[in-house]
């Protein structure tokens, strides 16, 4: 499913939205977002996006997109196992207390291109933790990686698996 922004000075929407139903057995759910820009514009009622693990959420513009218009408005999303990715860098983020990512579970990503508040991976990795821009809803807090693209990806993995060996 895609939709197109319904104005053209970026997104106004203030529902809330779920993509995907958490159920992998049943198939998948993509939203795709073309030409917005902004996340949480107007008003003071927060918008927030739960992305389940059955769930995509993508944002394609051809700025950079904002999460929170100003520190007062309110932006959040829950990732429940799902994947978000935006085609350009994020910013108004890091000004905002009141808008951040939440990982939920293993399986959680998402994925942006380096810019704007985040312009390499150490400010990415200093922005992880609670209260800050991304934060651990489950027992395992966030990491993230240079994609090595001009991508960063923010998220829960699975620990590696196979044998492990001490050497003493």
């Amino acid at each position: 499913m895609t939709f197109l922004s319904a104005t053209t000075c970026g997104g106004y929407n203030r529902d809330k939205g779920t993509v995907g139903d958490g159920n992998l057995d049943n198939g998948t759910a993509m939203l795709n977002y073309n030409d917005m820009y902004t996340l949480s514009r107007g008003g003071s009622s927060p918008i927030t996006w739960t992305v389940n693990a059955d769930g995509t959420l993508n944002f394609t513009a051809d700025r950079t997109f904002e999460i929170a218009w100003t520190p007062s408005r309110l932006a959040q999303l829950t990732l429940a196992g799902g994947t978000v990715t935006f085609n350009g860098p994020i910013s108004k983020i890091t000004n905002s207390p009141n808008s951040y990512v939440t990982f939920d579970a293993v399986g959680t990503s998402l994925t942006a291109e380096f810019g704007s508040d985040f312009p390499d991976l150490a400010t990415v990795v200093t922005n992880i933790g609670d209260g800050l821009s991304f934060r651990s809803g489950a027992e395992t807090d966030p990491t993230a990686k240079d994609n090595g693209d001009s991508t960063f990806t923010v998220g829960i993995t699975l620990p590696p698996s196979g044998t492990v060996i001490f050497i003493q």
